[in-house]
């Protein structure tokens, strides 16, 4: 089960970018094309993996593809018909996740980039949170996750059209990416207000988690979209655990430093940390469907540990190597036991590779 700790090697290479400058780039090169490979290739080794062969199996050809098709199958319109392209070339389903691993680790990596000096570093603790969940198994969401942060991004660079465009364009292959579009009004929020909503989301959280209301919906409908919200909704086994608590005050906390010493921190690091805070608040606030919740922290992890990065490097090179190598220890015990986890609940197999059948 090596391959699924991948992160862990990664998150540790990365330290060791801080002293060599110049390797940064090669460190991500080989990041994005051993994520890609090890991601991309996958043959039966997740719980998700069967499902979505038979999905690539029932979807028509580009040509037969119908209007009937696109709201009875399962999948948004965008990955029905990205499929059905690849379907049409003649191409099997490796095809598919080859490519959305590249373009999903790929965005991210170029997003990470833009954002922070040490983006290696950034992106591999995000990966020790999200390979195994997203970049392995949840084939849709990986992509249109890598879209909702560019468009986050161009949101923050004021491109409010370049945001739009890729909002919606995510709902293609998402449809959860729609709920995104709350960002636009992020900019009406001071960094202190944020801090405060950021502050009553956790008690509200922590409301759901003791409270834990029991509520039971039911509807009768074939249209894709609706069957999938209230599978959510009635989900049983999802609950949010304790670590994801404990790392949501970790960030709270980071962002009150930051915002009491907002003065050492660019303009741009300020806007950058209260709309991490605000979409960490956002995921809190739907958190009464842990799925959502942790589908939405996706986004707010990735911005979350951008501006956790940005925040050690204020800080004199002890310091901030102190504080590197204890998230690097936190991050990767948290894969390891993520990885165990996942296989014991069956969600994730022996590792097995196309590459293996092609030798």
């Amino acid at each position: 089960m090596i391959f699924f700790n991948l992160p862990v090697f990664f998150v540790c290479l990365s330290f060791f970018a801080d002293f060599f400058k110049s390797s940064k780039l090669v460190i991500s090169l080989l990041i994005f094309l051993a994520t890609t490979l090890v991601a991309g290739t996958r043959y039966y080794a997740d719980v998700d993996y069967g499902p979505y062969v038979d999905l690539f199996n029932e979807t028509p050809s580009i040509s037969d593809l119908s209007l009937t098709d696109v709201f009875v199958l399962y999948g948004e319109p965008g990955y029905l018909l990205f499929t059905s392209l690849i379907k049409a070339t003649g191409f099997e389903f490796v095809a598919v996740t080859v490519l959305f691993s590249i373009f999903s680790v790929g965005i991210k990596v170029y997003v990470c980039s833009r954002l922070v000096s040490n983006y290696v570093f950034a992106f591999s603790l995000f990966l020790c949170l999200h390979f195994i969940t997203v970049e392995f198994i949840e084939l849709r969401w990986a992509l249109s996750s890598a879209f909702v942060m560019l468009a986050v991004y161009f949101e923050l660079k004021n491109k409010r059209n370049h945001f739009y465009f890729f909002i919606i364009f995510a709902s293609f292959f998402q449809y959860f990416s729609l709920i995104f579009l709350i960002v636009v009004f992020f900019r009406f929020f001071s960094f202190r207000a944020g801090v405060l909503f950021f502050l009553v989301s956790i008690v509200i959280a922590l409301s759901y988690k003791v409270l834990s209301p029991s509520i039971s919906y039911s509807v009768d409908s074939d249209i894709y979209i609706v069957k999938r919200l209230f599978r959510y909704l009635n989900d049983p086994d999802s609950s949010i655990g304790l670590f994801s608590y404990l790392r949501v005050l970790m960030y709270f906390t980071i962002v009150v430093l930051i915002l009491c010493f907002k003065e050492s921190f660019s303009e741009f690091d300020v806007v950058l940390a209260m709309y991490s805070s605000l979409l960490v608040s956002i995921s809190l606030i739907i958190s009464f469907v842990p799925l959502l919740y942790y589908r939405s922290m996706v986004v707010s992890d990735f911005f979350m540990l951008v501006t956790m990065t940005l925040f050690f490097y204020r800080f004199g090179v002890f310091i901030r190597l102190f504080c590197m190598l204890f998230v690097v220890f936190l991050f990767s015990t948290w894969n390891i036991l993520d990885m165990k986890n996942y296989e014991a609940e069956g969600y994730i197999f022996e590792y097995s590779s196309w590459l293996g059948y092609l030798i």
